[in-house]
């Protein structure tokens, strides 16, 4: 039930908007699936979807380039697909790539959102972890632990500091629940 009538328009774009992009994701996984022959969660998987912007990891850096091309070809059917007058300006602006979402979002993200390759030096602090039951909340394993180490869709492993400072790969500490490690042993931070 929308309250007051001025909502209404707030809520058929907001509405509208979001249908669109969804069907711009859509279209997108398609594209990487049939035509670049990616399979998805194992050569890349959707990290967000905020609004109009869409974040991915991918395994080898070359990805990056396939994913903004599919984006953006996403765009074009997706505006043919809904009869929309397409601004090709958005859509040739360059996708933000970079090995951390922080860097990634360190200005203002057009619309195909971030997109990077992950740093595979993650790897080898694996060993100086040990797994938690995903179960513990990321405030007790903050408590208990110097380091989280967090691991994507994609097996990638993220590692933040306490305060939240990120050491390896950006990521929120509680995003899609992913598991907690703890630190056996200080790692060194560079």
């Amino acid at each position: 039930m929308i309250r007051k009538p001025h909502a209404s328009v707030n809520q058929l774009l907001q509405g509208g908007g979001a249908i669109v992009c969804k069907d711009w994701g859509i279209e997108t996984d398609a594209l990487l699936r049939e035509c670049y022959a990616l399979t998805r969660d194992v050569d890349y998987g959707q990290m967000a979807w905020v609004h109009d912007e869409y974040q991915y990891e991918h395994r080898e850096e070359g990805f990056g380039q396939i994913i903004q091309e599919a984006s953006a070809r996403a765009i074009s059917i997706t505006a043919e697909k809904f009869d929309f007058r397409e601004n090709s300006q958005q859509t040739e602006r360059p996708a933000l790539t970079g090995t951390t979402v922080t860097k990634g979002r360190s200005r203002i993200v057009p619309a195909g959102g971030y997109f990077g390759p992950m740093p595979m030096e993650v790897w080898d602090v694996l060993d100086k972890c040990w797994f938690d039951p995903p179960s513990i909340s990321s405030n007790y394993a903050r408590e208990r632990a110097p380091f989280i180490a967090l691991a994507s869709s994609l097996g990638w492993i993220t590692i933040i500091a306490p305060d939240g400072l990120t050491l390896s790969r950006s990521w929120h500490v509680t995003y899609h629940g992913l598991s907690a490690y703890q630190n056996k042993e200080k790692l060194e931070c560079s």
